[in-house]
């Protein structure tokens, strides 16, 4: 859902950075209104992370750019995109 929250201990799993960096990138997307933290009421700790909506516009806006680079990337590469495709998936999934 949009208004999804995810732990900062989370995103760190997810793109394997380590919690300073990913709470640095965090601070400045909060400061530009992109995402909001909210501490978790269950566990005073932890703190969750959740796009507003000019957040969710961002990622509208850059996920087709996204898109356009990795298939820039796939294409100096060559190859078989789907076998591609199916390693880039399974190095995510390792991850």
């Amino acid at each position: 859902s949009q208004e999804e929250a995810v732990s900062v201990r989370e995103i760190c799993r997810r793109v394997n950075m380590d919690k300073p960096k990913v709470s640095r990138a965090a601070s400045r997307l909060e400061a530009k209104g992109h995402l909001r933290k909210v501490e978790n009421p269950r566990d005073r700790r932890l703190v969750e992370l959740s796009l507003t909506e000019a957040g969710h516009a961002m990622v509208d806006e850059l996920t087709p750019l996204a898109n356009a680079y990795e298939a820039e990337l796939v294409a100096a590469l060559g190859g078989d995109d789907q076998e591609l495709r199916a390693l880039v998936a399974r190095l995510r999934a390792a991850l």
